[in-house]
């Protein structure tokens, strides 16, 4: 089980067009079997070049679980193995 964080950095004038964020991943562990204290590890950490991370949420579809990325105008779909998210799909929406 993970807790995810979404960072994003603003500029001084407000701005998010140009700015980057990222994705942390925490991993909760438990004590032990029979205690109830959860530890949170550092896992992973995934920098994000679309601009700051403005959602995060998980897709649950055939047994699998997925991590959406809301970052500016993109959308992307990551999954997690190998000790790393890998992106299995997108959506870019159009600005003008």
């Amino acid at each position: 089980m993970f807790i995810t964080i979404g960072t994003g950095i603003v500029d001084k004038d407000g701005e998010d067009v140009s700015s980057k964020g990222r994705v942390v991943l925490l991993e909760l562990t438990k004590a032990s079997p029979t205690s109830s204290v959860v530890e949170l590890n550092f896992v992973y950490e995934k920098k994000i070049f679309h601009g700051p991370v403005n959602s995060l949420s998980c897709l649950s579809c055939e047994g699998k679980n997925r991590l959406v990325i809301g970052a500016g105008a993109d959308v992307n779909v990551e999954q997690w193995g190998n000790d790393k998210l890998t992106q299995v799909g997108f959506f870019r929406a159009t600005m003008h």
